[in-house]
């Protein structure tokens, strides 16, 4: 054989022996871009569900955290004058108690939470998770207001005391102590709706 023949014989079985390799390539490459596209609609998909399913959520969260009336609490001056008389959800047993006014976004000027003891004692409060600023009243058996705590700040782990013995907490928005003239030596009375 000549060289010229030779040299077309290799040049023909490199040319055949690439040919696959390009279209092994190519195939990769296809096969790699399908792959990829897959993982980002799933992710795309998967993404668009679970901000559906977490409006959701955020949907029954805030109703699992709206206001329910479950009573009412009238505030006196030590003269005996009514001053103020708000709507509240009442908590008096240990998981309300609790939970309390945390997670809550907002508190109408005339909603608060009562809490329930079973016996006077010395209370103490705190503001863990609780995203409104508070004030909070303590009052003995007889409703007589012991200690007010004004702007409690918001998720502060500080201990807010009373300084006598409790058996009632009420919880209002902060600032409201002060717009109604609220002070110790004052009393509330309060009672359950339906």
């Amino acid at each position: 054989m000549s060289k010229k023949k030779k040299r077309n014989k290799g040049q023909s079985k490199k040319q055949i022996k690439t040919q696959p390799r390009i279209n092994q390539r190519l195939i990769w490459l296809i096969f790699g871009i399908v792959v990829v596209t897959a993982v980002l609609i799933s992710r795309l998909f998967s993404g668009s569900e679970q901000e559906s399913q977490s409006n959701n959520i955020g949907s029954s969260e805030s109703s699992v955290y709206d206001f329910k009336k479950e009573g009412e609490v009238v505030f006196f001056g030590e003269d005996g004058a009514q001053k103020i008389e708000i709507d509240v959800e009442i908590a008096d047993d240990p998981g309300e108690i609790t939970l309390g006014l945390m997670y809550r976004e907002k508190l109408n000027p005339l909603q608060g939470m009562l809490f329930i003891f079973p016996e006077e004692a010395p209370r103490s409060f705190w503001m863990r998770n609780t995203i409104l600023p508070l004030d909070m009243i303590f009052a003995d058996n007889e409703g007589k207001i012991v200690t007010i705590h004004e702007h409690t700040v918001p998720f502060s782990q500080e201990s807010y005391v009373s300084t006598i013995p409790a058996r009632y907490v009420v919880e209002v928005n902060a600032g409201f102590c002060n717009s109604h003239d609220i002070k110790t030596g004052d009393k509330i009375e309060w009672k359950r709706v339906p």
